[in-house]
């Protein structure tokens, strides 16, 4: 299988971005974040989802091909719509999805130890849909309507079966 516009979605901590960067030197394809066109700074200064969905969509989905990875549902409606394939990546439990979060933690310099409690109760009130906020749909949900092209990976032997898969 050889595809040419690559999204990667799915839950906080799960390995997003080290999917894209494997793929992206893999199959030798650019690969961005959503992240990179939300945030005019680095986690300092957003830009307005609108002005993103704008630069997403004239700077990566009108190319040939792409890798993007994130999860701000309205950055990646075109993807979703344009990508030959979507990797859904979901954790098999909270408790999982915890360790990878509080791993990751230790590696990144820039996020505080009260952001990573933030985090934790973030995935923690999304999974049971605790709060107004977590009632509007989620990725999980967005992502239903093109089931003809997704890929759910849920572990490590699963992501590296689906890397020997693309060529």
């Amino acid at each position: 299988m050889r595809p040419r516009k690559i999204l990667i979605t799915g839950e906080a901590g799960r390995g997003k971005t080290t999917l894209a960067n494997e793929l992206s030197k893999k199959l030798n394809i650019k690969q961005f974040s959503t992240d990179d066109f939300l945030w005019k700074k680095k986690y300092s200064e957003q830009n307005s989802r609108n002005e993103a969905c704008k630069l997403i969509n004239k700077k990566v989905y009108s190319q040939k091909q792409w890798i993007v990875e994130g999860t701000s549902k309205d950055i990646i409606a075109k993807g979703l719509e344009d990508s030959d394939i979507i990797v859904y990546m979901k954790h098999k439990t909270l408790v999982g999805q915890y360790y990878w979060l509080i791993k990751r933690h230790f590696t990144r310099d820039y996020e505080t130890k009260k952001e990573l409690v933030e985090m934790l109760i973030h995935v923690t009130r999304k999974r049971y849909n605790i709060g107004a906020y977590y009632k509007n749909p989620q990725t999980k949900d967005v992502v239903k309507k093109y089931q003809n092209k997704i890929i759910t990976i849920k572990s490590l032997k699963e992501k590296n079966k689906f890397l020997k898969t693309i060529n």
